[in-house]
């Protein structure tokens, strides 16, 4: 917005008001404000069972004090009223979680534990002909990382990795044409794609790839073992 000159003598200024924030802010408000509570209740009376119930309400409470899951939340409703939609996927990370043990590199060696990220509709790809969301077998996601740790995490593609962190945009060609993208070209994160495939009849073990590019794979769950055979490992989740 900006103050402009109005009047035979520019005695009068006009000023633009954004109402439409004020509008998405209180969509958000009104929709976040009152959030569910979600209470484990045991199926059964055993003893087994209640235990179940009391470490379910601990996690749900350590996920969302500890790793922000509440926030995360807001940010999802915040994106569906700008952006008509708005994405969270939940993801393992093993680099995160208390350290156990050091490898035989004399790298710390990790439990592991869940990794919240927030998307945006330019972010997911999916079928979109699909009449139901629920029932989509596959999508592809996309989101930021440091170059850095994932050179660090997977030192075997360090090289290709940090050469990626010199290209822009999806594509993967390197432009300098204005200032700005020669900030971008410079920037220490790359875009990191996760495809997800759910087990199906056409593939019964469902897959997961995680790449920067078709020539840059980070991790497969379909690979080649030193036989030569292909071995899949099932989706994850």
């Amino acid at each position: 917005s900006a103050l402009t000159p109005a009047g035979e003598e520019g005695q009068i200024l006009n000023l633009a008001v954004n109402h439409f924030a004020a509008l998405a802010t209180q969509a958000v408000v009104l929709t976040t404000s009152a959030r569910p509570a979600f209470k484990a209740i045991a199926t059964n009376s055993d003893s087994t069972s209640l235990a179940q119930t009391h470490l379910a309400d601990g996690l749900n409470s350590y996920y969302e004090r500890d790793l922000g899951l509440a926030e995360k939340e807001v940010q999802v409703v915040r994106n569906a009223v700008l952006l008509s939609s708005g994405f969270l996927s939940i993801g393992w990370n093993p680099s995160l979680g208390k350290e156990y043990a050091v490898g035989e590199d004399g790298k710390a060696l990790r439990e592991g534990d869940l990794e919240f990220a927030v998307h945006t509709p330019f972010d997911v790809a999916f079928d979109e002909t699909s009449q139901d969301f629920d029932a989509l077998k596959w999508c592809c996601i996309r989101k930021r990382e440091s170059r850095w740790e994932l050179a660090a995490t997977y030192p075997h593609l360090a090289d290709e990795i940090i050469r990626h962190g010199d290209t822009v945009g999806m594509g993967g060609q390197t432009e300098f044409a204005t200032t700005r993208t020669r900030q971008r070209a410079e920037s220490d994160t790359v875009w990191v794609w996760e495809f997800r495939h759910k087990p199906t009849a056409a593939l019964p073990d469902g897959r997961l790839i995680r790449f920067l590019s078709a020539d840059c794979v980070l991790f497969d769950t379909v690979e080649r073992n030193e036989a030569g055979e292909v071995v899949s490992h099932g989706y994850p989740y």
